[in-house]
């Protein structure tokens, strides 16, 4: 389930089996959240919210105009501009931190949200996610093991960078048992 199994808790084992276990078992109730999860992590989109996170950084900087948002401004210009199209895992934690940061602080959770919070939840945690292939998303037929490809990198990866990756964790786990 997790190569992290030694450092998880017994509920959250749980809960992770929990999850997978439902997605298996409900496979069409959550092909709209892998839907979009697939179009929240593709390339288009990321360029999408680059364009929207430029436009943003220029209406700051006509309010208030410092070097750190020029410097943000030019960096993103360029990066835009040479469509370098980053990893899949960091456009796939761009995801999770969207969803984290829309319920944080929050009981509440919209049901469709709830199914994408769920649907991330089990890619980081189900280590058969690409064996039972339930055509859900694109995105579990992302490998857990390590791969050569620097664009991709691998779930295990996603996994331990979520496990070990500094405050992500425990928030992200809140919100997985509210969903």
């Amino acid at each position: 389930m997790n190569d992290n199994n030694e450092r998880i808790t017994p509920d959250e084992h749980e809960l992770f089996q929990d999850i997978a276990k439902e997605i298996k078992n409900n496979q069409s109730k959550y092909r709209d959240a892998g839907k979009w999860l697939d179009e929240y992590c593709s390339e288009e989109s990321y360029f999408k919210h680059q364009e929207n996170n430029l436009k943003k950084l220029q209406a700051d900087k006509k309010r208030f105009p410092t070097l750190p948002i020029e410097m943000q401004i030019k960096q993103l210009e360029q990066e835009i501009e040479s469509k370098r199209i980053p990893a899949l895992l960091i456009r796939f934690q761009k995801a999770r931190d969207y969803l984290l940061e829309k319920y944080k602080d929050q009981q509440f959770i919209s049901e469709e949200d709830a199914k994408r919070i769920i649907i991330t939840t089990w890619l980081l945690t189900d280590q058969d996610a690409e064996k039972n292939n339930p055509g859900i998303t694109k995105l579990e037929k992302w490998a857990w093991e390590p791969i050569n490809d620097v664009t991709k990198m691998s779930r295990g990866y996603a996994n331990f960078l979520w496990f070990h990756g500094g405050k992500v964790f425990g928030p992200w786990l809140n919100l997985s048992r509210n969903a």
